[in-house]
């Protein structure tokens, strides 16, 4: 579901200005006003903030949807795509749990003597760990693993 974005201005209190945000908003997607589909208020707004500086009216607007109209929504992209409770952090965590399920069940074929007291926490104490901490066990996990693997071939081949 496409959650409706309102803007409200902040820079800006001009009556035309904000009917062209308005009428821009109730068709439901800002998406459609980044990729160049304006409603005409938009005209009409640009005409009724004319100054003899073309440039700074530009830049005024230009600001205007930078700073009030794309950054939030920006902003609020990012902490729906990539903050907590994400999909993509859903998607992480799990692949995290299985790894660490898997190295949890293997441990003792897969690491040396001297690793295993890393590996004799309780599960649900490592699936418990902030996502950072895990990926840390992970990497220390299979670091370990492929240093017994390294030490094996090297003892069997001086054999």
């Amino acid at each position: 579901m496409v959650r409706m974005v309102v803007v409200v201005p902040q820079s800006t209190r001009h009556p035309a200005v904000l009917a062209a945000v308005q009428s821009q908003g109730a068709l439901g997607k800002w998406e459609d006003f980044f990729r160049g589909y304006l409603v005409k208020e938009w005209k009409v707004a640009l005409h009724a903030t004319h100054t003899n500086d073309a440039d700074q009216q530009f830049d005024h607007f230009q600001q205007m949807i930078w700073f009030d109209i794309a950054w939030p929504q920006w902003m609020e992209r990012n902490r729906v795509a990539k903050g907590h409770g994400s999909n993509a952090d859903q998607v992480e965590s799990e692949m995290l749990t299985r790894q660490l399920v898997w190295h949890h069940k293997h441990r003792d074929e897969l690491l040396p003597i001297h690793q295993r007291p890393m590996a004799r926490k309780k599960l649900h104490e490592v699936l418990r760990m902030r996502p950072a901490t895990r990926r840390a066990w992970i990497h220390h996990l299979e670091e370990a693993t492929k240093s017994w693997e390294r030490n094996k071939y090297l003892t069997t081949a001086g054999q």
